[in-house]
Order: structure tokens, then C-alpha cells, then sequence
């Protein structure tokens, strides 16, 4: 899944190692904006995978210099 706005951009996939979904996201605005699109891209994919009658995985992502 891929949305783009004017302002941002972000991409959830499944992992291909792990049972979680990726998410890679983009602003064009700061790191406030690049969070704020990650907070809510988690709850799109979060939504999504709780609509879907398939066994959901989580979903995770991190910023530039985070640590898992």
C-alpha cells in the first residue's frame, strides 16, 4: 500500500522475514510532519489488518536514528 499527498508520502509492506508490516514514510515539511504521517500511517495499516479476515501482523516503523 502507497499513499502520497502534496506534502508526504508513505508505504506499508509485509516483511518478507518477519510477521510484521514495514512502513517507510517521507515529509517534505521536518521530522514533526515525518511522525505525525507515521502515527497515522500506523493506524491506517493497523485498521486495515483488523478489517481483513486473514491472521494480521503487526505493523512497525522507525525514524532515521531510532533504534529497535
Amino acid at each position: 500500500m502507497k499513499v502520497v499527498a502534496e506534502s508526504g508520502w508513505f508505504a506499508a509492506r509485509p516483511s518478507g522475514t518477519e510477521s510484521i508490516y514495514k512502513i517507510y514514510a517521507e515529509s517534505f515539511r521536518g521530522t514533526d510532519h515525518l511522525r505525525r504521517i507515521l502515527e497515522e500511517a500506523q493506524t491506517i495499516v493497523d485498521d486495515a489488518l483488523a478489517a481483513a479476515p486473514q491472521k494480521a501482523a503487526r505493523a512497525g516503523s522507525t525514524l532515521p536514528g531510532d533504534h529497535p
